[in-house]
């Protein structure tokens, strides 16, 4: 799943930031949120990768001094609701958020393109704070990732870490590498609350905490792993977007 059609939640693209002269307000431009198609890329385009932006480096190469102000990019990665104005507002709290601190560069894991992940507000990020894409990525995933993200047309610069790293442990890899201090997020699951766990010194998660369907859709909504911490605050590396 790769190509996006925005529909009315944008309008014309680059349409409000030429009019007003600068970026667009994202309180408006996100309205509504869940207006989002994903089809699949032709294959032939996938194979021969013109349909992409999509760069390959070591994960060694990665020079922070090249990136601006960087945030990493983390949640739930399937059955997000956008539809659910609870989450609409969450997801707003989070592009706000990259707009305000002037964030020039999103990083994330290597997670596919899907209409009911985080990803999804990738794209939004792009449209509406011009932002720059990095992905970190195990070597064995590069097929897998430009199929998902081919036809977005997006330049993306991926960052290939060795296969022994468990895919788990990826995004603790990446906060290493890149050094960011700020990691936004958009709920998330136990592999989040891990690396909140595990984050390097001087590290700051904030957190738009945000429900989703259980996959079994006679349980309740499942809660972002760290919301209780969340709640609770008194933490100088976790604060809430809400």
């Amino acid at each position: 799943l790769a190509q996006v059609e925005f529909g009315s939640a944008f309008g014309e693209p680059g349409a409000m930031a030429e009019a007003a002269g600068a970026a667009p307000d994202v309180a408006m431009a996100l309205e509504p949120v869940a207006n989002v198609t994903l089809t699949d890329p032709p294959e032939a385009e996938v194979k021969s990768g013109v349909a992409d932006g999509i760069t390959l480096q070591p994960q060694a190469e990665f020079d922070p001094s090249g990136w601006g102000a960087m945030a990493h990019f983390k949640g739930f990665a399937a059955r997000v609701d956008f539809t659910d104005a609870a989450t609409a507002q969450a997801e707003l709290a989070c592009a706000k958020f990259v707009q305000e601190q002037g964030i020039e560069t999103i990083i994330w894991d290597g997670d596919d393109l899907e209409s009911g992940s985080f990803t999804t507000t990738i794209l939004k990020l792009v449209e509406l704070c011009k932002v720059r894409l990095v992905a970190f990525l195990r070597e064995e995933d590069v097929a897998r990732f430009k199929k998902s993200w081919a036809s977005s047309n997006l330049p993306i610069s991926v960052f290939l870490v060795s296969n022994e790293v468990n895919w788990q442990k990826l995004g603790e890899v990446a906060l290493q590498q890149t050094g960011a201090k700020q990691v936004v997020c958009l709920g998330g699951g136990p592999t989040l609350k891990s690396e909140y766990e595990h984050c390097p010194e001087g590290v700051v998660f904030h957190v738009a905490c945000i429900t989703r369907p259980a996959a079994d859709a006679s349980l309740p909504w499942q809660a972002t792993s760290i919301a209780d911490l969340v709640t609770a605050g008194g933490s100088a590396n976790l604060a809430s977007l809400l």
